[in-house]
């Protein structure tokens, strides 16, 4: 099923299966995901759309290392793209990793992530979304949801 991309936010996620709580996050905001998110997926998404808000979803500690390489690139690069990063049930220590990487937004969560949405990021939602079921996430690369390689540069901006 392929979705549009908002100019709102993105949901960007190292995950390569969606977990309950991801697909409640998803349904909070309404925004699409990039699920499996890889430096060279992540900087063609940008490419094409980016848009004002990127959420970064971390739920298990293993994730970490991928999801700094892409906070920073995110901030070299789209430096106008907030970064928010949300932590699932994962250690305090984390959160040192995260900011250090350039997220400009930490937020733990334990289990409800509809509080974490409502009572954090409500200036970045619109209203007429929040609370409604959104779309599975869109496989990015997917022909329906990107133009083909051809038709935009992917080398003009590399990851460090």
């Amino acid at each position: 099923m392929a979705r549009a991309s908002t100019a709102q936010g993105l949901i960007v996620a190292t995950n390569r299966q969606l977990t309950a709580a991801l697909d409640e996050l998803i349904a909070c905001c309404g925004w699409p995901a990039l699920l499996d998110a890889t430096p060279q997926r992540f900087r063609r998404h940008m490419l094409l759309a980016a848009p004002r808000v990127s959420l970064f979803w971390l739920d298990d500690q293993s994730n970490l290392a991928s999801t700094i390489q892409l906070l920073k690139w995110l901030g070299t690069y789209e430096r106008v793209v907030r970064r928010i990063a949300v932590a699932y049930r994962l250690p305090t220590g984390v959160e040192v990793a995260i900011r250090g990487a350039g997220a400009q937004m930490y937020l733990a969560a334990d289990d409800d992530i509809r509080a974490i949405v409502g009572g954090w990021m409500p200036c970045w939602l619109r209203s007429d979304v929040r609370g409604k079921p959104a779309l599975r996430p869109l496989a990015m690369d997917s022909p329906a949801g990107l133009q083909t390689a051809l038709e935009v540069d992917l080398h003009s901006r590399e990851p460090p």
